[in-house]
């Protein structure tokens, strides 16, 4: 299996499209940068390949 993942460089809450989402709130960066770098040794752990993609400003939801 190969999974594709993109550091969390420009993630952010900067439209709502549910009913969980708001933008006043935002986003903890360190947090979310936290859960990613776990989430992705997880993978590497496991002995998957994960495959990395560059982050793009004004794409918000590429993690």
């Amino acid at each position: 299996m190969s999974i594709l993942m993109c550091r969390p460089e420009h993630y952010g809450i900067e439209y709502e499209i549910n009913p969980w989402m708001h933008v006043e709130v935002g986003v903890d960066h360190d947090a979310a940068v936290q859960q990613w770098e776990r989430l992705h040794r997880a993978y590497t752990d496991l002995g998957e390949q994960v495959d990395l993609v560059e982050p793009v400003a004004g794409l918000p939801d590429m993690v």
